[in-house]
């Protein structure tokens, strides 16, 4: 099989044991999701020097992170295969994995799935952990990889550092002995902040394990928010038998669209990002056109949004901060509508579920909710309404995400970075500041050299920042820049 590297010739699963490389270079990478996990794997398949990888996770599921470690078969990846692979250099990787794995997979994956097939997120975690074993298998003998399962508690400087040469930084761990590294990523992803914990078992929060734990099969529920998540706990629903009335609310009332089930050639070099109009509106307002002009030569809206995406970052770049405070105000439930799509046969149950009355749209706001007896009572206005409406139920299930304002964030290890001015809150509340290459900027304006982040926390610089390509693209390119930076 050659699932986990470039001229790699493995099985599934192989148990891993620590690599017996030679000691040499520490680079710790605090989180084990995507982001995390890909780094490691970038920097064990390095030709350098011999390195160190520590790899850590509190929740010890390094491979999975929030995203894929769902057992849910209805949780489903929001792209086909054929753009899913974890290799940037090898868009075939998981396509190729797949299909040297039927048979060992055949519970888990649809019948007649292949490039085009919408594979359970199951099944993308355990593609990582693959890659993660087979990729550290490979390296032993040069590097040695550890995997940690432990909580950091905090981070210090333990040697001055300066723009041109990294400090070494000690980590602490809420249980376990100190480590001592000489480069530090964290790969956060979107766990950083926790997750709101509720003793109230009328509320949870769609991310949780448990948001749709231990509810009668009649029971009435609402879901704050329309996006993604709410795909996620709907479905999760009706896989489990669920037969009562669902609610969802959000400000606009959008659903995600669907993926097209044949695949749509984007349309590409259509704009020019050094040409490209630097205010929101007129930007929109090309884009706008562009699809209508797409639309008039027989092409679908699809292949006009993914022509921008080599260039995203490069049009959020130009904009300034006023204007993309106006995109967060104005447009980026819009974009992302269109920008994040959905499985066709997730849309089509939806749409089926809604035609039937089992799930209502509502666009509006949440005003108040309070408890009766062992119901809970939501206050809501509809957009437009004169007047507020009530409505029981028996669970409201938030799905709206977690916003990255690490700035009130009560999380003990941010604010102790934010205290010693080791992290910088990114002013838009889209995780923290970065230099272009990734590494952190403190409170004083300084680079705080040898720590590095990617994915979510770098949507402030980065506004694409939370899909597979983009992810995988950032952990080749952080690999590379903490390699370079041992020979500078």
């Amino acid at each position: 099989m050659q699932p986990c590297g470039p001229s790699a010739k493995t099985g599934l699963v192989v148990p891993l044991t620590e690599n017996q490389g030679k000691p040499g270079p520490v680079i710790a990478i605090v989180g084990a999701g995507l982001s995390g996990t890909m780094v490691a794997c970038q920097l064990l398949h390095s030709k350098g020097p011999c390195l160190e990888v520590l790899l850590i996770d509190r929740a010890g599921s390094f491979g999975q992170g929030l995203a894929y470690g769902t057992r849910d078969p209805n949780h489903l990846l929001n792209v086909s295969a054929r753009a899913m692979s974890a290799w940037p250099n090898d868009p075939n990787h998981l396509v190729v994995w797949l299909e040297q794995n039927q048979a060992e997979l055949a519970h888990l994956l649809p019948a007649g799935a292949d490039a085009s097939s919408y594979i359970p997120r199951e099944i993308f975690g355990i593609y990582l952990q693959s890659i993660l074993e087979h990729t550290a298998i490979q390296a032993a003998g040069q590097h040695r990889l550890r995997r940690i399962p432990a909580e950091l508690s905090d981070l210090e400087a333990i040697e001055p550092g300066s723009p041109s040469a990294a400090s070494r930084y000690r980590l602490q761990f809420s249980n376990g002995e100190p480590i001592v590294a000489d480069r530090v990523v964290l790969a956060w992803g979107n766990s950083a902040i926790p997750l709101p914990l509720r003793d109230d078992p009328q509320q949870r929060h769609g991310w949780c394990a448990d948001a749709t734990a231990d509810l009668d099969p009649e029971a009435s529920v609402a879901l704050l928010g329309t996006g993604l998540t709410m795909v996620d706990v709907v479905v999760s629903l009706r896989g489990k038998g669920h037969r009562g009335p669902i609610v969802a609310l959000s400000r606009r009332g959008h659903l995600p669209n669907a993926h097209l089930s044949v695949s749509v050639a984007p349309i590409g070099a259509w704009l020019n990002p050094e040409q490209a109009p630097t205010t929101l509106l007129e930007l929109w307002r090309l884009i706008r056109m562009r699809v209508a002009l797409a639309e008039r030569e027989g092409h679908d809206w699809r292949a006009v949004i993914d022509g921008l995406r080599p260039i995203n970052q490069k049009l959020w770049q130009r904009l300034s901060l006023q204007e993309r405070r106006r995109f967060l105000r104005h447009v980026a439930v819009l974009w992302d509508v269109h920008r994040h799509r959905v499985a066709p046969q997730l849309h089509e149950q939806l749409q089926q579920l809604i035609n039937s009355g089992a799930l209502e749209i509502i666009a509006g706001r949440l005003e108040a909710k309070q408890s009766r007896a062992k119901r809970l009572q939501l206050r809501i206005r509809r957009r437009g309404a004169a007047s507020s409406e009530y409505l029981e139920v028996d669970r409201l299930i938030t799905c709206t995400g977690i916003r990255l304002d690490y700035a009130r964030s009560i999380q003990p290890l941010l604010q102790r970075l934010l205290q010693r001015q080791q992290l910088q809150a990114d002013v838009l509340a889209l995780g923290i500041t970065t230099t272009p290459q990734g590494e952190l900027v403190g409170g004083n304006g300084q680079v705080v050299p040898g720590v590095y982040t990617l994915g979510s926390p770098r949507r402030g610089e980065l506004w694409e920042s939370t899909a597979v390509p983009e992810l995988r693209q950032q952990a080749q390119e952080l690999a590379n820049q903490i390699l370079m930076s041992f020979h500078v």
